[in-house]
Order: structure tokens, then C-alpha cells, then sequence
């Protein structure tokens, strides 16, 4: 995603900003934990890293809570300036931030919502009502729909009702692209210009042995499989259908859909002849219609009069014998440095457990923010962020998709962690590798490691380099015995 395209439409201020810098009350709270703390988007979050702000103060980059800082016998937000006291992020602040004294809740029995005015605030007897309505149709129109979800608090009796939303007559409104729930205080907006056809399923994780049952073992290419899609399920929206005997996976971002990987079945030509009809239908740019992912034999099966292609990447192969004996002089520098992290370190070698789920995020984020310090590739640090959520869905449900993951102590403290699945009756991919870069020799370690233990596979996959040199060369260091070759098909439409 790039940050810089985030939705930014000017919200009117319902309280000038001379006066917020003149109170004493926002910005302060008296619990470290207080549930008034304000939320940011995971496209506000990244908006903030984008333009150099630090991740520290988040738990989470798909959208949390801020982190309070102690100030006094008070804890303040981070970037709140309390000697100024002004907001130093007040241009990028938050929605929750900008409709303040407004407040979006909850009723008891969450059979309905009420917007209405914070009466904590000093000045909220002065907010219009009609400015109450403006900021309702305000939040109501805007793309950002997990922001708006991330802004509906539980009731506060100190907050006076202003509008409601409804006492269970009307259901919270449900975008029919995401399936999110999304409450719309205006009766029957259609938020969405667009339309994912019916007889596409969403995909869920009780989808998995469909999706098993045609691609196992059908491609050396990783995307090939369940797992590899379902894990970007919080960036992307995934639906399925059987076409013509063939699964057909597509998936939605921005108001447009593509097939991340080809139809899979006997009859791949024409079901994607009729996957490109149902492209048609929802994209309004013909151009972005595509099938990503083809390896040389998909290709050839698919391509024909009226399509075009071009190459996408290619996958590293290795012999998972060269990769765990590590023989001779051209593995000489990977013996070594197993070597030299086993007679410095004292680790562990252990399978993931679900309660290594915080610690192992937490890894994550340091070794994120020290990636995206020591980099300033833009495609990269957003593949960085990006990654966060595909991570946390994979562990969260390692044990439905059969994920094999292993994590290294030393000392107690986590240092690293690996996951991979089965792709085949011979091979097996290598889904991520995050290591903490003070432990010298570390990812050879946990690589090797995890290679002795799959038994019976005679390949191993560690997927694409995204472009990016720096994982080329680390990728090519460990001689792979072959590359795959993977394929875009779109519609020639010159």
C-alpha cells in the first residue's frame, strides 16, 4: 500500500484549533489504559511512519490504541507536547482525534449506536448540533471503513446523545465488498460503487481442504496453496468459485478484483475465459483484470489469441540435502557462522506454541523498525509494514493450516521464529524468517535447523526476492538448484 494515496478529504473542524492548544483536558489521562485513548487506523498508522514518525508507540500496526507515555501523576499521548501544549501530529492526527468532542457508542445491549457531544470536553456546549449531523455524514462517506470501526466506544453517561442510530430496528450497515460491519446514519446509502458478484464465495479457513484438494502438489510456486493467500486476508479480500470444473481464487483490493494465482482444475483455458468475464464486470479498468502467478506450464495451458504476458519473479529452489548437510567450499561461510552463533549463544530449538504468539510480534516490530531505519527503499519499508498482519494471521491460526513453525531462545529471551507448510508431495516452502540481527549467525542456524527436520521432502522453497537486491543476493548465497519462473496473463487490449 502506499501511504501517500490514503484517503485525506478534510474533515471541518468542529472546534478551531486556538482553542483545543488553550485546554487542559484532552490529550491527559489519568489510567495508562484508558478506554478514551485515542485509535489509529492502520492507514493512519502508516501515514505516520511514512512521514518519519516512529512506530514505537503502537502495539499493533493494523490498527490499536496508542500507547501512553507517564507525565506527572497523568499519562499523555506521545505526541502530545505537554510543555507547547500543542499536538505535534496535529495535520496527520487521527479521526478519532479530529471529530472530537463527538463520540461514536455503543448502547448497552449493542442492539444500536448514538452519536453524541463528550460534555468533558469544556467547550462541547458550544459544538451545533448540525455540526453533530455534518461530522455523522462525514465519517459515513469515508473509504477507511476499519478506522471508523476502530472509533465505537462502549457507553459513557457523560456523553449527551445527539443522534441514534437505531433501537435495533435497523442493523449496523455491512459493506457488501469486505463484509465489514459499518454503521451509515443516513437509510439506504450504498457506500460501495461497486458490487462482488454473489455466487463468489468469501473465502474463510474452512475453505482450506477445497483449496488443498486442487492445488497440492500441482506448482512448485508457493502461492499455490491455501496458506499463502489466506495469510493477506487483512490487506486483501479473497472469494472462490469453481469454474468449469477448475478453483478459481480471486482477490479484491481497491474497488477491483484480480486472480492472484490460475484456475487450478482440468479445463484452465476456458475457465479463465470466463474468469476474465467476471473480472469485466466488477473493474471498471480493463487493465487491471489479470492472473498473477502462472508457472511455465500454466502459462502455456492459458495463453492464447487476445492475451499478453510478462514475466513476474522467480521462486529459489534448493535440495533440502544441500541445505542441511551444507557441504563443501560453497557453504563454507554458512558452517561458520552456525558455528560461531552455537559456541557464543545458549539457545533453544522449539516448536511455535500459541503463547509464543505476543513475544514472537513483539520480534517482529523491533526487527521491523530496524529494517525500515536501515533502509530507505519506500517499496520496501511498505512491504515491511504490510507484512505485520500476514504474520499475526498466520500464527493466530497456525494449527488450522497445518503450519509447521519453530522459534529460537537464547537465554529465555525470543531471538527468532520460522514458519512453513507442505507444497507438495517433495517440497516445502519457507513462508517467513524474522531473527533478531544482534545474534550473529542466527538465520543460518534457524534455516539449517528447520531443514533436518522435514523428513521425506527432497526440496525447499523460500519464494521470491520481491525485487529487492539485497534478498537476491542473500537468496543466491545458498545456491539454489533451480528458479521457477512465475507469469502475469492480462487481456491484450493494446
Amino acid at each position: 500500500m502506499c501511504f501517500d494515496n490514503i484517503n485525506t478529504i478534510a474533515l471541518r473542524p468542529l472546534v478551531e484549533s486556538d482553542l483545543c492548544f488553550k485546554c487542559d483536558v484532552c490529550c491527559r489521562f489519568i489510567d495508562k489504559e484508558s478506554p478514551l485513548r485515542p485509535y489509529f487506523s492502520r492507514d493512519e498508522i502508516g501515514r505516520l511512519i511514512n512521514a518519519g514518525n516512529s512506530p514505537v508507540p503502537f502495539k499493533r500496526l493494523d490498527g490499536c490504541k496508542i500507547d501512553l507515555i507517564p507525565y506527572g501523576n497523568l499519562h499523555i499521548c506521545p505526541f502530545f507536547d505537554p510543555e507547547e501544549n500543542k499536538c505535534t501530529i496535529y495535520e496527520m492526527r487521527p479521526l478519532d482525534c479530529k471529530i472530537y468532542p463527538v463520540a461514536v457508542m455503543r448502547a448497552c445491549n449493542e442492539a444500536c449506536l448514538f452519536i453524541g457531544l463528550d460534555t468533558k470536553c469544556p467547550i462541547s456546549e458550544d459544538v451545533r448540533h448540525d455540526d453533530v449531523r455534518y461530522c455523522a455524514d462525514f465519517i459515513s462517506s469515508l473509504d477507511d471503513y476499519e478506522a471508523v470501526l476502530g472509533i465505537i466506544g462502549d457507553y459513557q453517561e457523560d456523553v449527551k446523545v445527539i443522534i441514534s442510530l437505531g433501537g435495533g430496528q435497523r442493523p449496523p450497515y455491512v459493506h457488501p465488498c469486505r463484509g465489514d460491519p459499518v454503521w451509515s446514519p443516513r437509510a439506504g446509502t450504498q457506500a460501495c460503487p461497486y458490487e462482488i458478484p454473489s455466487y463468489l464465495k468469501k473465502l474463510s479457513i474452512e475453505d482450506k481442504p477445497v483449496f488443498d484438494k486442487f492445488l497440492f502438489g500441482t506448482s512448485r510456486l508457493s502461492s499455490h496453496s491455501f496458506i499463502a493467500n489466506y495469510i493477506w486476508g487483512d490487506l486483501l479480500s479473497y472469494y472462490w468459485k469453481i469454474i468449469d470444473g477448475c478453483l478459481c481464487v480471486f482477490a479484491e483490493y481497491d474497488q477491483n478484483i484480480f486472480m492472484p494465482i490460475p484456475p487450478a482444475g482440468n479445463n484452465p483455458g476456458t475457465a479463465s475465459a470466463k474468469a476474465f468475464e467476471i473480472m469485466a464486470k466488477v473493474n471498471k479498468n480493463p487493465s487491471v483484470s489479470r492472473i498473477e502467478d502462472l508457472d511455465a506450464k500454466e502459462l502455456k495451458e492459458i495463453l492464447s489469441p487476445g492475451y499478453r504476458h510478462a514475466l513476474k519473479g522467480c521462486e529459489y529452489i534448493y535440495r533440502r540435502d544441500d541445505l542441511v548437510s551444507l557441504k563443501g567450499n560453497p557453504y563454507k561461510g554458512k558452517r561458520s557462522s552456525v558455528n560461531r552463533f552455537l559456541s557464543r549463544f545458549n539457545c533453544s530449538y522449539e516448536p511455535f506454541r500459541t503463547s509464543d504468539l505476543g513475544d514472537c510480534l513483539s520480534l517482529y516490530i523491533r526487527w521491523m523498525k530496524e529494517r525500515y531505519a536501515s533502509n530507505q527503499d519506500n517499496t520496501y519499508r511498505h512491504m515491511l509494514y504490510d507484512s505485520y498482519s500476514a504474520h499475526r494471521r498466520a500464527m493466530k491460526d497456525h494449527d488450522d493450516l497445518d503450519l509447521i513453525g519453530r522459534v529460537v531462545r537464547i537465554n529465555g529471551y525470543m531471538a527468532g521464529y520460522t514458519f512453513g507448510f507442505r507444497l507438495g508431495p517433495d517440497i516445502f516452502a519457507v513462508l517467513s524468517e524474522i531473527v533478531d540481527r544482534t545474534a550473529r549467525g542466527l538465520p543460518q542456524f534457524i534455516f539449517r535447523e528447520l531443514c533436518k527436520g522435514l523428513e521425506g521432502v527432497s526440496f525447499i522453497n523460500t519464494m521470491d526476492d520481491s525485487g529487492l537486491e539485497s534478498i537476491r543476493r542473500t537468496k543466491l548465497s545458498y545456491h539454489p538448484s533451480m528458479l521457477e519462473p512465475s507469469y502475469i496473463v492480462a487481456l491484450d487490449i493494446g
